[in-house]
């Protein structure tokens, strides 16, 4: 997140010493006018471009933040996919490409705030398992009564006996330090419980993995 604000806030930034310089140019009488007008207009441009995605981005930190996790909501999951990806860009670029398709589906009834939490973990996990750079696939459908979510990455894949852990969190002593493993999954499968669906892991070794996302399409959807 640090990393998306920085880009548009350094543009903003530049833009402004840029106009401040042109407008002490002016004020000295500087003859080459025209070029002047150019490059003012140019700082202005990038600037409005630069407060319209600060803008953006407040917004969407605002629907993933802001919402009280006690209270639930009719959410449309793609967009809360696609904010959930813009917010991690900066983590997800260096590693993936991120492809988004994405079918229509019904509005559901749920907590947006923990959904996010659950799109946030199976994306790091996706990128994290890239030893070079891959492609992060994201889906959504409808199947029956159902809405199906599938994250596929083309990753190093995870061993068969790791397989049938993943869900169990544990604890591990590294030197002086104590550090978790499988949380984030444990965690994402007891938020997916609550909202009545399901998550399963299908992998591969050497070949990449997919998270599958069920959840029941509920008499509250429109």
């Amino acid at each position: 997140l640090s990393h998306e604000l920085n880009s548009p806030i350094g543009a903003l930034s530049s833009a402004i010493e840029t106009l401040a310089s042109a407008y002490k140019k002016l004020e000295s009488g500087f003859q080459e006018g025209a070029r002047l007008k150019d490059v003012i207009y140019g700082a202005t441009d990038s600037a409005r471009q630069s407060i319209e995605r600060l803008i953006t981005m407040v917004e969407r930190m605002k629907q993933l933040t802001n919402l009280d996790r006690a209270e639930e909501h009719m959410v449309d999951l793609n967009e809360l996919w696609s904010s959930s990806v813009d917010l991690l860009r900066g983590e997800l670029d260096p590693k993936a490409n991120v492809l988004l398709e994405l079918n229509s589906l019904p509005r559901l009834k749920c907590k947006p705030q923990q959904m996010s939490a659950v799109f946030a973990n199976l994306l790091r996990n996706a990128a994290n398992s890239m030893d070079r750079r891959g492609t992060i696939q994201i889906t959504s459908d409808r199947r029956g009564s159902e809405i199906v979510l599938e994250v596929r990455d083309d990753g190093r894949g995870i061993s068969p006996d790791r397989l049938s852990l993943l869900f169990d969190p544990t604890f591990r002593v590294e030197g002086q330090r104590v550090s978790t493993t499988n949380w984030g999954l444990f965690v994402s499968r007891s938020i997916v419980a609550e909202h009545g669906g399901q998550i399963e892991i299908e992998s591969t070794e050497g070949r990449g993995t997919t998270a599958r996302i069920s959840l029941p399409i509920e008499a509250t959807a429109v």
